[in-house]
């Protein structure tokens, strides 16, 4: 099985969250290296072509492919970018005329659109633990394949889309497959430690975030133990220093956190580690506990600095002088602050976005990600929007090729390029300020962390001059 995780290189103009997202690191694909782990417990070899940290282009990952011997090809995509895979998938079925599978949250939003491109076979809509294995034997035993639980798949002119199917509850996946991956290829602007990896705390979630795809899905939780194993096996085995919790959660349920730390220190583990958390899941003796174990950092997923925007998405996290309570105590624990903030929500006008600028400036926060709101399929602001318009945007382009570069956004009077141009002005007013140039200079311990520094506040101001160009034509 050959496992590709496609780049974006040569369509950097076309998205500019794309830029964003590069500047901020490299992170290694671990839905696929999830899959790899699973399908290896089942006898299938895997190996992994990683066009993204290797910022290669369609033809120079099929010049790569040429030389690898493989049955099966397999993406993942999103909804934001299935335009760019469906052109590599395209590129790859030309050229090896192998089964290609497609996964991801594009594919479970749309499994039937995606189903009809005639170069997939088979689209997961349901987890690839619960649909790989079955599929792949029901298509090497030519046996109905395109009628395997879990799959959308074309077959004689007609896609089947076949009943979901889920994990059992206490369902617990193996470790992701870092043997697949160079794990110097990988880094994280925001970690100091090097060579830098990412991992999963859990899986789904239990809370109703309107905004967000896996709102109130089935929430896996893997234990204190199955977390400091991986820890362990990254630092010792592949020696990794830093790794980064990138779901929502990790303080949920409260008392793994304590098991985690009790754990971390038995096994005498340095390695450093971050997660991502709600601002209403945490507390000052969560604080030190995570603080005595190496923790870095903690991403905090505020979204915005107004309690009315917060209160429109359902994510109120005890309004927002608690959240800058918890900025403020996270701080004084000595561990450092991300703060992630989303632009254009529904409510959102002009003196709510300065309640976000303020909020951002005056807080001892050390870095901030902004990213302009795109209406995702399968929540409750999405179905709003498709009802009030009677369209799916989202459809139109995996089934008509639609490339959406611009979307009003519901219930404001701004549209998301309108974001970009103020994400732009968050990033300079941000990052440029003395104090925060200070800091950051202070914090570098190597030249490829000034580098990566270098980089983002390289494309931040040209991201400025191009919107202040724009403005001036206008």
């Amino acid at each position: 099985m050959l496992l590709v995780f496609h780049s974006f290189k040569n369509d950097t103009d076309t998205l500019a969250f794309i830029k964003n997202v590069r500047h901020l690191g490299v992170v290694p694909p671990l839905n696929l290296l999830y899959v790899s782990a699973w399908l290896k417990l089942h006898g299938v070899e895997t190996e992994l072509l990683e066009c993204s940290a290797l910022n290669l282009d369609c033809q120079s990952a099929i010049d790569i492919a040429k030389t690898k011997k493989f049955d099966f090809i397999c993406f993942t995509s999103t909804n934001l970018d299935f335009l760019f895979v469906i052109e590599w998938i395209r590129a790859f079925h030309k050229e090896f005329s192998k089964p290609i599978m497609v996964g991801g949250p594009g594919a479970e939003n749309y499994p039937a659109e995606m189903a009809e491109h005639d170069s997939i076979k088979a689209v997961f809509h349901s987890p690839a633990e619960a649909s790989m294995v079955p599929w792949l034997k029901s298509f090497i035993l030519d046996d109905e394949w395109w009628k395997v639980p879990g799959t959308a798949c074309k077959y004689q002119d007609k896609v089947y889309v076949n009943q979901a199917v889920a994990l059992p509850k206490k369902f617990v996946r193996p470790h992701p497959d870092r043997s697949i991956l160079d794990v110097s290829n990988y880094y994280s602007i925001l970690s100091k430690g090097f060579p830098f990896t990412a991992g999963m705390s859990s899986f789904g979630c239990p809370f109703g975030c309107k905004f967000c795809q896996i709102r109130l899905s089935p929430f896996f939780i893997r234990t204190a133990c199955d977390l400091i194993d991986e820890l362990e096996i990254c630092e010792k085995k592949y020696g990794i220093r830093e790794l980064d919790y990138f779901d929502s959660n990790f303080t949920v349920p409260r008392q793994r956190v304590f098991e985690f730390a009790k754990l971390y220190k038995q096994r005498g583990l340095t390695i450093r580690w971050s997660c991502r958390v709600r601002s209403d899941q945490i507390d000052e003796e969560l604080l030190q506990v995570m603080a005595s174990v190496n923790c870095a950092w903690i991403g905090y997923g505020i979204e915005s600095g107004d309690d009315s925007v917060l209160s429109n998405i359902n994510k109120t996290q005890k309004g927002t002088e608690h959240i800058r309570k918890v900025i403020q105590t996270t701080k004084a624990s000595g561990i450092g602050v991300t703060g992630f903030f989303v632009l254009g929500l529904p409510g959102e006008t002009e003196q709510s976005l300065q309640n976000t600028l303020d909020l951002i400036t005056t807080e001892p926060i050390d870095y901030v990600q902004i990213s302009p709101y795109w209406p995702i399929p399968n929540t409750p602001i999405y179905d709003e929007l498709v009802k009030q318009t009677g369209i799916d945007i989202w459809k139109l382009t995996i089934t008509q090729g639609l490339r959406q570069e611009d979307l009003k956004l519901e219930n404001t009077n701004f549209s998301v390029k309108d974001m970009h141009k103020f994400a732009s002005t968050i990033y300079k007013e941000f990052y440029f300020r003395p104090s925060q140039i200070i800091q950051m200079t202070k914090s570098i311990t190597s030249y490829s962390q000034f580098k990566n520094y270098f980089n983002a506040g390289m494309d931040v101001l040209k991201g400025v001059m191009l919107e202040n160009n724009s403005l001036k034509t206008k």
